[in-house]
């Protein structure tokens, strides 16, 4: 693993955005509850099949994905760090293995996920803003798909979230 302190968190950090036609307390519950993070997280071939969550700061949550070979990939998941209802959601996020399983990362430590809930008129902006470890673990992560990853999931999320906002 690559530990560089003095690294400038511009250097470590990237960031998606979306704007959703849903209110924000809709996009927030869609976080909140492991049931319906099975129904949006993650690109659109690599469903979540385990979802753990205790969705408090200071609460754990962990995930494992199936790829669209029928195998699981590697469990991962974090803790809590802040919850702002409607409004904010940190928390971090690493492998358990520590390797990424069977891709066998470079960089392994935790990552800070960041994800922003910012309505106006009805729409509501949603960013997940990423600070890596290192730039080098930046790179590594985004050359495997990773913002391509959250941007599918965010296309399923507004579905998810529109349906929370009108139950059957």
């Amino acid at each position: 693993m690559t530990t560089k302190p003095n690294d400038p968190a511009a250097s470590r950090m990237a960031s998606i955005s979306r704007v959703m036609n849903v209110p924000a307390k809709y996009l927030f519950l869609a976080h909140s509850r492991p049931e319906h993070w099975m129904r949006w997280f993650g690109p659109l071939d690599y469903p979540v099949t385990t979802c753990e969550a205790d969705f408090r700061v200071g609460g754990k949550w962990r995930m494992i994905m199936t790829g669209p070979d029928g195998l699981e990939g590697p469990p991962f998941g974090g803790t809590f760090l802040e919850i702002v209802a409607n409004t904010r959601i940190v928390y971090d996020n690493a492998f358990e293995d520590g390797k990424g399983g069977e891709m066998n990362l470079k960089h392994s430590a935790p990552m800070v996920m960041t994800t922003t809930f910012d309505e106006q008129g009805g729409k509501t902006t949603v960013t997940t803003a990423i600070l890596f470890h290192s730039a080098e673990m930046k790179a590594e992560y985004l050359g495997i798909g990773m913002l391509e990853g959250i941007g599918s999931a965010f296309d399923q999320l507004e579905g998810v979230a529109r349906a929370l906002a009108s139950p059957s």
